[in-house]
């Protein structure tokens, strides 16, 4: 008989297996490891002192979990294996796969053992609770490219394109597409953002899914299109990693609440979260003239936001994985009046994303920039979207830039 237990050990969850860990209750061991990854834990214990037989199903699923935890910084320790189960763990190589220690003392050596993190600060606010690691350095600069207010009536003309070169380390948010030139961009222009001067953007063409452009190694001469963009580098001034423990927090409270790491009243932001509920929106035709609505009419004219706009009703993608850049300000009001354009009605912030499917995220702060470029390279996008300030969210990490303008 299998039986799996967490309970805790020097502070930390341990799953203590016993019994037959083998291919009929594999499945259920492995399930009970992912949802302790997927809950946040990184440094795993696995007791193994009451496992009385281990089959290569069983140490698959070890094997499994190691490997998922290493993308997020993690580790798995193998605590008190039993002779016959370590011989099993040797014979079939696995031995040295692992991280094992045999009693209290050797694992608490390899805890205290753990890599120095850098000093941080602790930081409640509005229901997210946050560690912070600041790093002192110059502003970034805010650039912006086009005219917003062309979108309405969709009024964009081949003049209005503008060309922005991939560089490393670039965020933003627009329209954008990728290819040759107006012609053949025309009819793809969609909610766009750049994360690390990688594109991601949402054709609108029926039934498109996500396109996307890694730029991982800044290569020269490549560039994307853009109707209308605003862009920021970094270096990041505070990277920040948030919990919400009395559950998922909106969007419209996260945001002012992850501005309270950095002062300053104009603020790049980067995101890298795990969805609790998406609302989203994203453009069905491209804003150019060609497609301008008759009448003098706007594009988010009652009659007309069914047929120019993706807005579903109700919440998408929980567990998702999302990855976003966007503008933030401490207010509407306060704000320069150069940025009123770029800000959605009512909204004090302007946020894209790119939609992932399911997986663990590292939790430290200073894990973000690896998280990121870890994301976007090994994970497939599924979307990219507008993100509306209802979009709820338990977790994550986000890296803020003090802008000028």
């Amino acid at each position: 008989m299998f039986n799996a237990v967490v309970e805790e050990i020097q502070g930390l969850p341990v799953c203590r297996l016993s019994g037959r860990l083998d291919v009929l209750t594999a499945a259920q061991a492995q399930q009970i490891l992912e949802d302790l990854v997927q809950a946040g834990q990184r440094d795993l214990v696995v007791d193994l002192a009451e496992l009385s037989y281990v089959s290569s199903a069983g140490l698959r699923v070890l094997l499994l979990v190691q490997k998922l935890l290493r993308k997020v910084g993690g580790r798995i320790i193998i605590y008190r294996t039993p002779e016959m189960v370590r011989q099993v763990f040797a014979v079939s190589g696995f031995l040295g796969m692992f991280e094992l220690a045999d009693g209290p003392d050797d694992l608490a050596a390899r805890l205290a053992g753990q890599a120095v993190q850098p000093a941080s600060r602790h930081l409640e606010a509005d229901g997210v609770v946050m560690e912070v690691v600041e790093r002192p350095g110059p502003p970034g600069r805010l650039r912006l490219h086009g005219r917003p207010e062309k979108l309405n009536r969709a009024e964009y003309a081949e003049y209005d394109m503008v060309c922005l070169p991939a560089g490393q380390g670039l965020f933003g948010v627009g329209l954008g597409c990728f290819g040759d030139g107006f012609a053949e961009c025309r009819d793809f222009f969609g909610e766009a953002l750049l994360l690390e001067g990688s594109l991601f953007y949402q054709p609108t063409v029926p039934r498109a899914g996500v396109e996307f452009v890694l730029n991982l190694q800044a290569q020269s001469g490549l560039d994307y299109k853009f109707l209308q963009a605003f862009t920021f580098r970094g270096p990041f001034q505070a990277l920040v990693s948030f919990d919400c423990p009395d559950g998922p927090q909106e969007l419209n409270r996260l945001i002012p609440a992850l501005g309270q790491s950095l002062s300053c009243p104009v603020l790049g932001l980067v995101l890298l979260a795990e969805s609790r509920g998406l609302y989203g929106m994203h453009l069905k035709r491209s804003p150019v003239s060609q497609n301008q609505p008759d009448q003098g009419r706007e594009i988010f004219h009652p009659e007309l936001f069914k047929e120019w706009m993706s807005f579903p009703l109700e919440a998408t993608d929980p567990g998702a994985v999302v990855a976003g850049a966007g503008l933030v300000v401490g207010s509407r009001e306060t704000a320069p009046a150069v940025l009123a354009p770029w800000l959605p009605s009512e909204s004090a912030f302007h946020l894209h994303a790119a939609v992932f499917g399911k997986g663990p995220l590292g939790k430290r702060p200073e894990q973000l920039p690896a998280e990121l470029r870890r994301v976007i390279t090994e994970m497939e996008p599924a979307k990219a979207q507008h993100l509306l300030g209802r979009s709820r969210f338990s977790s994550g990490l986000a890296g803020l830039v003090a802008l000028e303008i």
